[in-house]
């Protein structure tokens, strides 16, 4: 059975822990899901960078990688996100999932957080 490995692309921010915790998260739900190998990449100010996450599944043996985009649209970043991962990916076999934005239950959240925010309940 080949072993998959998975790498969350995410942008990355000059705020000191920020989302990390909630990509930490996504890194355990994902590997106790599916039983990959996990790492979350960044493009931008945190650690470690894509190319770094990208490595660090591979060495771990996988056959082939799904790249995460952690990312509302396939607007210029996430494009430059998955390039860095398809070149450090040295020719194994990446399959790129779509992003955040093109899901559904994205703009429930949405409304979630702004009926929270306004003080009203959703049912």
């Amino acid at each position: 059975m080949p072993k998959l490995g998975i790498v969350v692309l995410a942008h990355g921010s000059e705020v000191p822990g920020s989302g990390e915790e909630t990509l930490a998260e996504l890194a355990a739900f994902l590997r106790s899901e599916s039983g990959a190998v996990v790492e979350v990449g960044y493009l931008n100010f945190q650690s470690p960078r894509i190319a770094e996450a990208v490595t660090r599944v591979l060495a771990a043996g996988v056959d082939r990688v799904t790249v995460a985009p952690f990312f509302l649209s396939e607007g210029y970043l996430m494009r430059k996100a998955v390039r860095q991962a398809k070149e450090a990916a040295h020719g194994v076999e990446i399959k790129i999932a779509s992003p955040l934005g093109q899901h559904p239950r994205l703009l429930d959240v949405v409304l979630e957080r702004m009926a929270e925010a306004m003080g009203y309940r959703l049912d």
